[in-house]
């Protein structure tokens, strides 16, 4: 949760862009996409909410596959 707050949203936002939170999926079958928050501007208590899976954020099981997979595999998605 604090990791979070330290991060920042601008850096949090960030972090979750590059492991592909808010963008399509390129997968043969429709599935959701991912995202941080329904609202444009994420104050500190979502953040520190979101930064342990819970609050706004809305992640699909398959995302947190291809996330768990890039940790794994040193960042390659």
């Amino acid at each position: 949760m604090s990791v979070g707050v330290k991060l920042g949203v601008n850096r949090y936002e960030d972090y979750a862009r590059r492991f592909g939170l808010g963008e399509r999926i390129p997968f043969e079958l429709p599935v959701a996409v991912s995202q941080l928050s329904r609202d444009a501007r994420i104050t500190q208590v979502e953040l520190a909410s979101a930064a342990f899976g819970q609050g706004e954020l809305q992640v699909t099981p398959l995302q947190m596959a291809l996330i768990a997979a890039a940790v794994a595999t040193d960042g390659r998605m």
